[in-house]
């Protein structure tokens, strides 16, 4: 299964990457730093998950998503964000977005939550 993460601050980006690779091997991750990259590699992989972060410059993760519904066999999307209450989670569902977690986050969690993906 490939599962995209998409998230402005390298270092998160490369901690969440991390875990999850040395966890779930048999999973692929890939990473992207705003929504356009994430589009590009979209385009590229058969992705069947994006967790994206809220707000990155270029294209944010709302843009993103409304980007992604829009394709054919659009991705399960996920939006992980620091601004708690910046958000109406029940427009981002309207957007296509299925849920959205808040920073941070438990590594053994999200560990947990993506091993359980199908």
């Amino acid at each position: 299964m490939n599962i995209l993460f998409c998230d402005d601050e390298p270092i998160i980006l490369e901690l969440y990457i991390s875990e999850l690779e040395a966890a779930l091997p048999h999973f692929n991750f890939f990473r992207a730093t705003n929504g356009v990259e994430a589009l590009e590699v979209f385009k590229k992989e058969s992705i069947s998950y994006v967790f994206t972060d809220g707000k990155m410059p270029v294209m944010d993760g709302v843009e993103l998503t409304k980007n992604l519904m829009k394709l054919e066999n659009p991705p399960t999307v996920y939006m992980i964000t620091g601004y708690a209450g910046t958000y109406d989670e029940d427009t981002l569902k309207k957007e296509g977005i299925k849920k959205v977690f808040y920073k941070p986050l438990d590594y053994d969690w999200l560990t947990e939550f993506v091993g359980n993906l199908k």
